[in-house]
């Protein structure tokens, strides 16, 4: 729910910055002075929740064993991960 809600958050910043950068009516300031900060906070969260999740995958590996790949959520979750890890270490 956490990470949903961030990138609620995330969405709307960056909407606000594509109002911004084509002029639309309403949208006179960046986001630099409507959430200053707010891209550092996102890039902050993204690897906080990162960490979470992978640690949350090798647990449930050690747990599950052999049964963790009869799951297609695990699979799922998964992909999920090595999407973030991949290039957070690169």
């Amino acid at each position: 729910v956490v990470s949903a809600i961030i990138m609620a958050f995330e969405m709307q910043h960056r909407g606000l910055e594509s109002g911004y950068m084509v002029r639309y009516d309403n949208y006179g300031q960046g986001t630099d002075s409507l959430w200053p900060g707010a891209d550092e906070a996102f890039k902050i969260s993204e690897n906080v929740l990162g960490v979470f999740f992978t640690i949350e995958l090798i647990l449930k590996l050690i747990v599950q064993c052999k049964a963790f790949g009869k799951d297609i959520w695990n699979w799922i979750d998964v992909l999920i991960v090595g999407s973030w890890l991949v290039p957070a270490i690169a």
